[in-house]
């Protein structure tokens, strides 16, 4: 068999590691394109797709396109995973009738290298050989079910005309910051500005005032998830974000390289209602507690796994911290506080945990604003608030909501 294809292996595996990520079903296949300097990988299904270029080095008379299970191509590249100082650089692919060969050495480093006998060593030695084969399809007898591969325009997802331009990492810790909630979207709206998540109880709102922005998404929380994955395997400082036909959100690398596509989702009734709930209460009352010593003994609370239940009190410039489940026995968590409104002397509210250790984490300020607020039917009303500066010096405000169960 002639290898025609050399390619770095960990680019490779990266990518199809996030693929897997992607993927749904474990039938579900890639479209491998060769030609002579580049490798595209392509996946698509009715509800994903994505696509990614790597350089390989190509010895091949002709272009080929085949697919292969992606589960089955993610296995055989395991066997080439660095493991105990044993790692590969390149592998090598090749391709006869029937098979696709991908073929390997793993290398360690040479121990003797360093010694005053050895100084003509080399720095790294084969130490192994490993060779898998994968039956494949030709693109041209591709099923019903994996014609998509073909259908979909691919160049058009990593060009699209018109985008809204992000930072790549500020987009990322948004929507890592959104998944904290639990909650079942994220919605990012140009209208109010806002990128929102909500469950009802706990809910997260942060201010993004960017005039330049064009395009709002509502993204599932499980497309979310994929969506860190493929941001964090990204090399570009900067993405685009574009929708499409109003039916699915386009990011794509600057670079031309690397997309990813998902379906929008809609909104439910729920979480509008929340999302313009959270905007128009006020909060008369508040105080301002350091976020490192409440954060502290809400993790010991919650690394306890006695109960999810959180009691936060105020006693005069003290703010008492412990469980909340009336069988456990209390403890004297105190924190001191510079100034707290007289109308708060005697507050106490009960949280979850869970949800305060979240909202805790994503601030990043050193003190963050307690703020509370009784609605019509007699509910408090919780609301955490970090403020932190941009780039251009413009504050930017990041807001929790937690309902009190007190």
């Amino acid at each position: 068999m002639v290898y025609g294809y050399t390619l770095k292996y960990d680019v490779f595996s990266n990518v199809i590691s996030k693929l897997v990520k992607v993927s749904k079903n474990a039938q579900d296949k890639v479209l491998l394109k060769f030609t002579e300097n580049k490798l595209q990988i392509n996946y698509a299904t009715d509800v994903r797709k994505s696509t990614d270029i790597i350089d390989i080095t190509s010895t091949a008379l002709k272009p080929v396109s085949v697919a292969i299970t992606l589960c089955e191509l993610n296995t055989a590249l395991d066997w080439f995973k660095a493991r105990d100082g044993i790692s590969a650089d390149c592998i090598q692919i090749g391709m006869d009738s029937n098979k696709l060969s991908i073929k390997g050495s793993l290398w360690q480093n040479n121990n003797d290298s360093d010694k005053d006998n050895s100084k003509n060593a080399p720095e790294k030695v084969e130490v192994v050989q490993i060779e898998k084969d994968l039956a494949y399809t030709p693109s041209h007898e591709l099923t019903r079910r994996d014609e998509i591969l073909l259908r979909e325009d691919f160049d058009s997802i990593c060009n699209p005309e018109d985008y809204d331009v992000w930072d790549r990492a500020e987009l990322l810790n948004l929507v890592k910051s959104m998944l904290n909630v639990e909650g079942r979207s994220i919605i990012y709206t140009t209208k109010v500005k806002t990128i929102f998540s909500t469950n009802q109880v706990y809910s997260a709102l942060k201010r993004y005032e960017d005039e330049n922005k064009k395009y709002g998404w509502i993204l599932s929380a499980e497309n979310a998830r994929v969506l860190v994955q493929v941001l964090g395997n990204m090399d570009s400082d900067e993405v685009k974000v574009t929708t499409k036909e109003g039916i699915s959100v386009i990011v794509a690398d600057t670079d031309g390289r690397s997309a990813y596509v998902c379906e929008l989702t809609v909104p439910t009734p729920a979480e509008i209602f929340q999302l313009n709930a959270v905007q128009e209460m006020k909060y008369p009352n508040s105080f301002y507690v350091n976020r490192s010593a409440l954060l502290l003994l809400v993790d010991n609370l919650y690394r306890e796994k006695k109960s999810d239940a959180c009691v936060l009190s105020v006693d005069g410039k003290n703010l008492k911290v412990e469980n909340g489940n009336k069988g456990v026995q209390k403890d004297n968590n105190i924190i001191m506080l510079d100034k707290v409104d007289e109308e708060l002397n005697s507050l106490k509210i009960g949280v979850s945990i869970r949800h305060l250790r979240a909202c805790l984490s994503c601030c990043t300020k050193a003190q963050v604003c307690i703020s509370v607020y009784k609605d019509g039917d007699g509910i408090t009303q919780v609301r955490i608030s970090d403020k932190c500066s941009t780039e251009a010096d413009k504050e930017v405000e990041s807001n929790y909501y937690l309902t009190s169960n007190l």
